[in-house]
């Protein structure tokens, strides 16, 4: 749990998504994860010992409250942990909008004086699941025999990707190549509505980039006689730079804006190991 939270505190437009925005507090709940998640990241600092233990916990309740298998000491993934997070402060967020528009079109959070202008009544909170660690694959279906594609579009917080095999030449293989696994076209049985082809390639591109990008490195492998997971001890290089030039095409979207800590720029380079992408093994 430590590990998971301090990454994610480390991300400094994260960080300002979720304290700079004037997220109004007293209207989500006091148990709700990302009002926790606030106040553990505000006070971490600058609280005693014994009072960060206790926010500590109560970060670790509002999870156990949804996902009862965190609760108690016994150890769990940190992947699983990290995912019921993003899910849970995404959700606490969403509701938190809809309550905000249904008192905003109710005249509930009318007071005197408060100014009723276009950009109130329109306002939306910022995310910072989504604004940071959100991304989108396109999937193309290319069928084979008279090119006809359908695409799909999907959302993830990270991808998992898989060990490659190791080549005799090669002592160990790096994150660069699992990631490029992952993007690796495919031939698949497909049955085409508009010639009846029977199969297809299927392409994956970014369509939407993450500020961060979180890989999440599979380092089990399933033993069928045994019934059994495996850890794969294989040698992984992290490099300096990760390149996503080829997983993109010419309409794939930038990450968005910086809001809150916009004074910052945001770099075009490759993204670098250390700072842009965090792993889960």
């Amino acid at each position: 749990m430590n590990a998971i939270l301090q990454s994610l505190f480390s991300i400094q437009s994260f960080a300002n998504d979720l304290l700079k925005q004037g997220i109004p507090w007293k209207k989500i709940p006091l148990n709700a994860l990302i009002r926790r998640f606030a106040h553990l990241l505000a006070k971490k600092d600058v609280c005693s010992p014994e009072a960060k233990k206790e926010l500590l916990k109560k970060v670790k309740n509002a999870i156990s409250a949804t996902a009862e298998r965190f609760s108690g000491y016994m150890q769990n993934d940190a992947h699983e942990f990290l995912s019921q997070c993003l899910d849970q402060l995404k959700e606490d967020m969403e509701k938190l909008n809809k309550t905000w528009k249904s008192e905003l079109v109710s005249g509930e959070d009318s007071s005197p004086g408060r100014p009723s202008d276009d950009l109130s009544a329109t306002k939306v909170y910022t995310c910072p699941v989504i604004t940071n660690i959100e991304f989108e694959v396109q999937h193309s279906i290319i069928c084979k025999m008279c090119g006809e594609t359908v695409t799909k579009r999907e959302q993830f917080n990270d991808l998992s990707i898989d060990l490659p095999r190791r080549k005799k030449l090669l002592p160990s293989r790096s994150i660069q190549d699992s990631l490029d696994l992952f993007f690796r076209a495919e031939e698949i049985e497909y049955s085409c509505e508009k010639c009846n082809g029977k199969s297809a390639v299927v392409a994956h591109k970014f369509s939407r980039l993450p500020r961060v990008l979180i890989l999440h490195l599979k380092r089990y492998s399933f033993n069928v006689v045994l019934s059994l997971n495996h850890k794969v001890g294989q040698q992984v290089v992290i490099p300096r730079y990760l390149t996503l030039l080829s997983h993109c095409t010419e309409s794939t979207r930038p990450p968005l804006n910086l809001g809150w800590s916009a004074h910052t720029a945001v770099s075009s380079r490759p993204l670098k190991a250390s700072q842009k992408v965090n792993s889960c093994t």
